[in-house]
């Protein structure tokens, strides 16, 4: 079937995937006389906004980007990097709509793109699902801290995009644009930038584990898989070689403790209001999804039995289908990666020159559990025999390019 086939026999999966977005649009833009990205476009929810729109309005008036801060009485040297700025000016610039209600603008346009930037990660980590996709976009609905980092015009925000995007493009091994979002990363938002740091060197050391593990059963280890590695640590260069130049020119230092988030080390520390604003429902169902990404197949590898599988037979001697995912070995080795990454640096006052900002970190972790809640309202639905997810609303998924855990 064509795209247009497939709109026709399942319009109401896209129906609900849209009713998703459109939510989503409509709850950041405001209702009239609320708190909201548009209707509150004098300052557009919350945060450093008018600290960001400052610097938007000199560069888009004066076409230079200033070496110096002009907020908190200005003066001293730029420590954010320009990218979410740059972003504003240029469609400000480019429609001629003021940085200030742009900045509202670029909330609504970020926001969704966040959302569909899970449900892309999802669709590929579980192996082609797209049920497991609509239900990761629908959990980023219920998350009130995901709701509250993507309605608030800040660098943040747009890190929140590039991060799962780039780990997507590492998932697939598409290194050219892993590298370019990368380097857009750096450019974009400090705390986003060591985020994915993190989480790739822990996704290192995980596929280092594994191939370890090959090596010590006398199992053959792909030279694919060595390239896979250095590739890894090609990405860490380019995240922290494109800051180092960054802050080498706006500051003249390339000690990163003389930033102002690792000098006054503003405290937000994670507390469990912070754990409840991952979402009632999210946390539910992301322990229903760790036990069917990860304890459930690790059960039954020990037990020393095959992978799980559940058919249904379909009517007029159709062939069986299953609702059991592939799951590829390299999405969970990511997944876990993703989670443990984001986790180390939630806790971050244990490191002595971090001990900064730790639930603005948490927010990557969330990012992650409403991957896994999708996988777990898959699992649950599908225990249910909820037969509409045996069917396929759309093309089958190229290869992936790594085997599925057994």
């Amino acid at each position: 079937m064509n795209a247009v086939d497939y709109l026709k026999r399942y319009w109401w999966y896209y129906a609900a995937l849209f009713l998703i977005l459109l939510f989503a649009l409509y709850y950041r833009a405001g209702v009239p006389g609320q708190p909201g990205a548009i209707s509150s476009f004098v300052i557009p929810t919350w945060g450093n906004t008018m600290y960001h729109v400052g610097i938007e309005r000199v560069t888009r008036e004066t076409g230079h980007y200033p070496s110096q801060e002009i907020s908190y009485g200005g003066g001293f040297p730029n420590f954010y990097v320009p990218g979410y700025r740059m972003l504003v000016v240029a469609l400000s610039t480019a429609t001629g709509i003021d940085p200030m209600p742009m900045s509202g603008i670029v909330v609504l346009l970020l926001g969704a793109f966040c959302l569909l930037a899970v449900y892309i990660v999802a669709y590929r980590l579980s192996g082609g699902n797209y049920y497991v996709a609509l239900f990761a976009a629908f959990f980023f609905l219920l998350s009130p801290d995901l709701t509250i980092n993507t309605e608030r015009p800040f660098p943040e925000l747009m890190g929140l995009f590039i991060l799962p995007m780039a780990l997507y493009f590492v998932f697939r091994q598409d290194w050219p644009l892993a590298i370019v979002a990368s380097v857009v990363m750096a450019l974009t938002h400090q705390q986003s930038e060591l985020a994915l740091m993190v989480i790739l060197l822990c996704y290192l050391l995980a596929q280092i584990a594994y191939l370890a593990w090959r090596w010590y059963r006398e199992e053959k280890v792909q030279r694919a898989s060595i390239a896979e590695l250095a590739w890894i640590v090609a990405l860490m260069l380019a995240l922290g070689g494109t800051y180092a130049v960054w802050q080498m020119y706006t500051m003249g230092t390339l000690d990163i403790t003389k930033i102002s988030q690792l000098t006054y080390h503003e405290q937000w520390p994670v507390t469990l209001a912070t754990l409840l604003e991952t979402g009632a429902f999210v946390l539910v169902f992301l322990a229903l999804g760790l036990a069917y990404v990860f304890v459930l197949p690790a059960w039954r590898m020990i037990r020393g039995m095959p992978p799980a599988a559940k058919a249904v037979r379909r009517p007029a001697g159709k062939p069986l289908k299953s609702y059991w995912l592939s799951i590829p070995l390299d999405a969970r080795l990511l997944l876990l990666a993703w989670m443990v990454g984001s986790l180390i640096l939630t806790k971050n006052e244990w490191i002595p020159f971090l001990n900064t900002l730790e639930s603005r970190f948490y927010t990557y972790f969330v990012d992650a559990a409403i991957i896994l809640a999708g996988f777990g309202m898959y699992w649950l639905l599908a225990a249910i025999d909820f037969t509409p997810m045996l069917e396929r609303p759309g093309p089958a998924p190229e290869e992936a390019g790594s085997p599925p855990a057994t």
